[in-house]
């Protein structure tokens, strides 16, 4: 139960060009007991070895000065920053006993939904972490703390991850791991190996793959930011939000309409052995060509933070928004190089269900809009519905109750008031007729699920706002909203949208508060992607909750019907949605 969460990944390590030979002993610390078996390894790469019955160890150096770390069953990784001119000496402590006792639960929690969750926060949404396999997930223990909403997890074994789309199998040593329904925090260091893969079509196709979750990656981010080339890759840098605002998980704006924009050289220093660090000048927020509607927000815990040409970053800074949800689902070797001529360009052009994951263009959208729902064209609802940052496997965030609706606080102004009441109730009206889903304006505060609030902040609606609400908006005060579901869908739903930060331009005041509100009141409805269509449609956000014409209707009826069909489930393969949505019409 979140709507904003900040992933911190702790140890991940690059690779440079250089080869030499560091040769080590892994012992016990505290004593001369050789640890026989430690793996050896540049965390985040291919690249590892394994010590003999003695403790020792050979490893092939990649560069001056980068990390190498050390992880065994039942110890506490350990990482060396500075590689000796001599044997390198490792000294691994044993994990404490105490962590994994079992425990007698009455938390409220089985341990089916505790896999579940865990999942979900550590191998992530996207479709890629929806491949992904835990081969050993019985190995892993966790523990729901109803009383602090913190689910906590153990391992003393590595965690073995298959992502079967990306074709690497992650083994993962788990220090430690923590989530409460605003915060996901953990920490490891992990290795990657090469699926075996035979049949030249899959090899296209995982290529392909990888491809897709590189583009606008951190990695990519930061391998830009190392060689001074923000455009290139397709990245503008601000010193501050686009637009009137910014929010974590996704946010959308119509246009970069203020900051300054920032060059590599504005947030990087070099030290005198010519290392590279960030070093920001506050929060600064990262847009990327393929989306400049989705904002990644990236600020800093330390001072500096190293990175290299392989795309490692250190410790010391926090990731939102996109960037902030990647999870070990979307990670890829530092020794990954895009390929020089796109693959993922060709399977598109060749293939066209494979841009289902990505949100259509509006012209293609509009040109296919009647033809589509017409033919029953489900592959349309894949594309504008489940995006990469909301994918089939994901919960279907569909409401499972009926809605209560109501609108809080004024524009100032009495009749664009009215306006917008009216709008609001015919977006509701168009959702619950095409649905079948039961909405109303709610008779009393006691009564609402869904809130809207069009001015001032959570603290002046302390009275109407449930207890778990305020306790969220007090640890996050700019946030415009909150939700909670179950594996159903949505059970409970705040929206602030923030009008005192709108223009006040009297012309453009009314379609900006329209527009911001069509969008987050659609997100709480369960349509997360990026849909346009002809004008009219509610779906279309230049000018949202105006009247449809008849094409349009049958769009938005097609698009709504889609996501509220009963056989729509959480947990569906594609398949499976392919046959859910034959019979919608």
């Amino acid at each position: 139960m979140k709507a904003i969460f900040v992933t911190t990944l702790f140890l991940t390590f690059g690779l440079g060009l250089h080869a030499q030979t560091v040769k080590g002993r892994v012992l016990r610390a505290g004593s001369d007991t050789a640890v026989a078996n430690a793996i050896i390894y540049y965390g985040g790469s291919t690249a590892g070895t394994i010590a003999d019955e003695d403790g020792r160890f050979e490893l092939v150096a990649k560069a001056k000065q980068i990390p190498i770390t050390v992880s065994c069953v039942g110890y506490i990784s350990t990482t060396v920053y500075r590689q000796p001119e001599k044997e390198l000496m490792v000294y691994l402590k044993p994990k404490p006993s105490d962590l994994h006792e079992v425990v007698i639960r009455a938390d409220g929690m089985n341990r089916k939904d505790e896999v579940a969750l865990f999942t979900r926060e550590f191998i992530g949404t996207s479709t890629y972490a929806q491949s992904c396999t835990i081969t050993n997930i019985d190995d892993v223990s966790l523990h729901y703390d109803k009383k602090k909403g913190e689910l906590t997890a153990y391992c003393d074994k590595p965690i073995v991850i298959e992502n079967k789309k990306l074709g690497y199998t992650i083994t993962y040593y788990l220090d430690n791991f923590s989530y409460t329904y605003n915060d996901v925090r953990y920490a490891g260091d992990f290795i990657f190996k090469e699926y075996p893969l035979a049949a030249p079509a899959e090899q296209e196709k995982i290529i392909a793959n990888r491809e897709d979750a590189y583009i606008g990656s951190r990695m990519q981010f930061v391998r830009a930011l190392w060689q001074g080339n923000f455009d290139k890759a397709g990245f503008t840098v601000y010193d501050q939000a686009a637009a009137n605002g910014f929010y974590n998980q996704g946010a959308r704006y119509s246009s970069i309409s203020s900051g300054v924009a920032l060059s590599p050289r504005d947030i990087l220093v070099r030290d005198s052995l010519q290392n590279l660090y960030i070093h920001l000048p506050g929060t600064i927020y990262i847009y990327h060509k393929n989306n400049m509607r989705k904002v990644n927000a990236l600020s800093a815990t330390e001072t500096y933070s190293y990175i290299n040409q392989n795309g490692f970053y250190g410790a010391g800074i926090k990731w939102a928004g996109p960037m902030g949800s990647q999870r070990i689902g979307d990670l890829l070797p530092f020794e990954y190089q895009p390929p020089y001529t796109s693959v993922k360009a060709k399977l598109v052009k060749t293939k066209p269900d494979s841009s289902a994951r990505s949100p259509l263009n509006a012209d293609v959208v509009t040109k296919n809009t009647k033809e589509a729902a017409n033919s029953k064209d489900f592959k349309l609802f894949k594309t504008i519905v489940l995006t990469k940052d909301n994918p089939v496997g994901a919960v279907v965030r569909k409401w499972s109750k009926p809605v209560a609706y109501k609108l809080y606080g004024s524009t100032g102004d009495k009749e664009m008031d009215k306006l917008i009441t009216a709008d609001i109730q015919h977006l509701f009206n168009t959702v619950a007729k095409a649905s079948g889903l039961s909405v109303s304006p709610a008779t009393a505060d006691t009564a609402v699920n869904f809130f809207i609030f069009l001015n001032g902040n959570p603290a002046q609606y302390a009275s109407i706002l449930p207890a778990d609400v305020k306790s969220y908006f007090s640890n996050n005060k700019d946030s415009p909203g909150y939700y909670t579901y179950g594996d159903d869908g949505f059970h409970e739903m705040v929206k602030f949208l923030h009008a005192e930060n709108i223009t006040d331009d009297p012309t453009k005041r009314f379609f900006e508060l329209k527009y911001r509100m069509t969008e987050h009141i659609l997100n709480g409805l369960g349509f997360f992607g990026n849909i346009r269509t002809y004008k009219g449609s509610i779906f279309d956000m230049d000018t949202a909750g105006g009247g449809a014409t008849a094409i349009d209707k049958s769009f938005d009826d097609f698009v709504i019907k889609s996501l509220y069909n009963p056989a729509v489930k959480s947990g569906m393969t594609e398949d499976e949605l392919d046959t859910a949505l034959k019979n919608v019409r």
